[in-house]
């Protein structure tokens, strides 16, 4: 068949342009302080028929917030009490636009250690504001390593959740935490978090010398989504 000439055939692919869909985070909650998660509102891009549409979504990870991001949270408190002319701030919560933002939180009354939920106005620049740029960097930054978590990569250990959570708690049992080992740690961050209804399950170690058959076989468990599961233990919270 030497000499016949085949017409090319060209396949017609149907391709769909794919966006990437850069999340735009509208709101951040640290829940129980950060050590049950975090709730994040942000928007994506949706394109239907050639057009972009904006859409909300709601997120609720489980995973205890790594230190780095709680402290960042604990660094907004004193634009919290400069805005707000209050002290013993705690801020927890940012809600963010592309012209402004308002911070979340709560302040001691000082009054049988009660506190009151509150939220600043929301502070644009035409507010001229004095650390008006100051908070868009450090809520930037915030941002950024939300994502990280989002993504999983940005993950809490054992001895910052034990730390965080008595900085705030108990001072003298701070003290005694930071001379235990690293194991410690690991069981007093376990009760924590079953304290807080955390189902912590901790993988146990097998003698494999011990078990006298042909072959082991360890049975696979599927403990849910990956974004649930914290690196040093299987966690679910509650």
């Amino acid at each position: 068949m030497s000499g016949v000439r085949f017409p090319l055939l060209r396949q017609k692919l149907k391709t769909k342009k794919i966006m990437k869909q850069e999340k735009k985070i509208s709101k951040i909650k640290l829940l129980e302080g950060g050590l049950k998660g975090m709730e994040i509102e942000y928007l994506t891009t949706k394109v239907v028929k050639n057009r972009s549409y904006e859409v909300e979504r709601k997120e609720k990870r489980k995973v205890p917030v790594s230190g780095t991001l709680m402290n960042m949270f604990s660094e907004l408190a004193k634009y919290f009490e400069d805005i707000s002319r209050t002290q013993g701030a705690i801020v927890y919560g940012i809600k963010i636009t592309n012209i402004g933002f308002q911070l979340i939180g709560e302040v001691e009354t000082g009054i049988n250690n009660k506190s009151i939920h509150y939220a600043t106005p929301f502070i644009t620049e035409d507010d001229e504001y004095a650390s008006f740029e100051n908070v868009n960097k450090s809520i930037a930054i915030l941002t950024d390593e939300t994502m990280k978590y989002m993504s999983g990569e940005n993950e809490y250990s054992d001895r910052q959740l034990v730390m965080q959570f008595y900085e705030k708690k108990d001072k003298g049992m701070l003290a005694d935490m930071k001379g235990k080992s690293d194991a410690e740690i690991t069981e007093e961050a376990i009760k924590i978090l079953e304290s807080k209804g955390c189902l912590v399950m901790v993988p146990e170690v097998f003698d494999i010398e011990a078990v006298e058959v042909e072959a082991f076989i360890a049975p696979a468990v599927v403990f849910g989504p990956a974004e649930d599961l914290s690196v040093q233990h299987l966690s679910k919270v509650g």
